[in-house]
């Protein structure tokens, strides 16, 4: 009986109502809660973005000690691998061995940023003639452009100066460090944005350092966000009036925007009501079916008497019929009490297809049922009265013909009382004419 009820939970249309009455409350709550969350949390992601970054930054600095301690070997021109660290020489003389501290720094850094240290790169800061520098990787690309750029040291002067990083040893707690805005990569088309970090010598310019990162970092980190704290924020690319911008740390460019993505939002909303409405329409429906087995009859699934009498004894419009089924007590001599219940089960089964579910049906007695209707005149009550005494007797229950005697009458001046009596003595009046009839007084 529960599994019948639980699959016709939304076949009604009240309960496809009770649904919807529940279901939008919630997507107005979820929507609202689920907005203020992920509004609240674009602050903590990108105080976590700034962390990340400050990460970088520090082990990018630590470099320069290792710079200044680090021995020399002598290097003929050409290009040459150090432990993984490609190393282009233009010229045969004395090159520092970068390639521990540059190994170390990779791997500290793409613990930092997986999957998203595009190169990490020494450029040496020597005469236009012995220029060196240090890759991890060595991307053909950099062979290229190592090959077109004759003054590696000129370049590295206009980086400098360009990014106002001159002389910053002197500068203790201004970045020493700085972040470029995104671009593309010439030869490799990959977008980055490059760290770049000069490694001063007894106050001259040494060497400097570029650590070249993807840009989707960024986003790989709002969505470690996302799936750490459960929200639906995103990298956007305009700026909206729930949106927040800001400038990565030791940057001057590029700025960050950091919206809600509300595609993700309303849908987690609308999967959360739709969760929620179905076990809160289940628990009401639940309660109501908790209620109906203890208000109503186990065999018939009529209402119990000394549930529903009390109710009828507050009303004063009228429109009632009695029935009784006709030689019970033979039924239940002759057949056994089995066979009555059964009886009693079929005949209950027709009277209910043939009312409405406004209709109030009673099991009176143990074979006598009461069935209030909304107010009719007498003519419409006798037609239903013999629309139900036909439908009970036109089939055979178990080969038995079993009939009804009804009696009924409509007011709306009398108490529940005097009612039931006037169509109780027209129910004893259809039984004294024979049985199987309808009376209506």
């Amino acid at each position: 009986m529960q599994q019948k009820f639980l699959s016709n939970l939304f076949s009604e249309h009240k309960h496809f109502r009770l649904f919807i009455l529940i279901f939008f409350p919630f997507l107005l709550l979820f929507l609202a809660a689920l907005f203020l969350y992920n509004l609240h949390n674009q602050q903590l992601v990108k105080a976590q973005i700034s962390e990340r970054f400050d990460d970088i930054y520090n082990v990018t600095q630590r470099f320069g000690s290792h710079y200044d301690n680090t021995d020399s070997l002598y290097l003929n021109k050409g290009i040459h691998y150090i432990n993984h660290v490609g190393v282009m020489v233009n010229k045969s003389g004395e090159v520092k061995v970068l390639s521990t501290g540059l190994n170390k720094l990779s791997k500290r850094l793409n613990d930092l940023a997986p999957h998203y240290v595009w190169t990490v790169a020494a450029l040496e800061k020597t005469s236009p003639a012995n220029n060196y520098a240090h890759f991890k990787p060595l991307r053909p690309e950099y062979i290229k452009l190592n090959e077109n750029e004759k003054d590696q040291s000129s370049w590295i002067d206009d980086i400098v100066k360009k990014e106002d990083l001159v002389d910053t040893y002197k500068d203790f707690y201004s970045c020493n460090l700085k972040i470029s805005e995104p671009y593309v990569e010439n030869g490799s088309n990959e977008k980055i944005r490059s760290i770049y970090y000069p490694v001063y010598t007894n106050r001259a310019l040494a060497s400097l350092l570029v650590v070249d990162l993807k840009v989707g970092i960024i986003s790989q980190i709002i969505s470690d966000f996302n799936d750490e704290y459960f929200t639906f924020l995103q990298r956007e690319s305009n700026l909206s009036g729930l949106s927040i911008s800001f400038l990565l740390p030791c940057s001057s460019e590029g700025v960050v925007i950091i919206g809600i993505n509300y595609k993700y939002l309303v849908a987690t909303s609308g999967i959360l009501s739709l969760f929620m409405s179905f076990i809160v329409s289940v628990f009401v429906q639940l309660i109501k079916f908790r209620r109906m087995r203890l208000h109503r009859d186990h065999m018939t699934n009529f209402f119990r008497r000394d549930y529903f009498e009390a109710k009828l004894q507050t009303m004063k419009v009228f429109s009632i019929l009695i029935i009784d089924i006709d030689h019970f007590k033979q039924v239940n001599d002759n057949y056994g009490h089995k066979m009555g219940d059964e009886v009693i089960k079929t005949v209950c089964r027709r009277l209910r297809a043939q009312i409405r579910n406004d209709d109030v049906a009673i099991r009176w007695g143990g074979e006598e049922f009461l069935i209030s209707f909304s107010y009719m005149t007498k003519a419409q009550l006798f037609d239903k009265a013999e629309q139900l005494r036909m439908a009970v007797e036109q089939e055979a229950i178990n080969s038995l013909t079993i009939t009804v005697s009804i009696g009924g009458t409509c007011s709306h001046e009398l108490s529940f009382v005097d009612v039931f009596n006037v169509a109780d003595k027209a129910l004893y009046s259809s039984k004294q004419q024979g049985r199987n009839q309808t009376t209506i007084a």
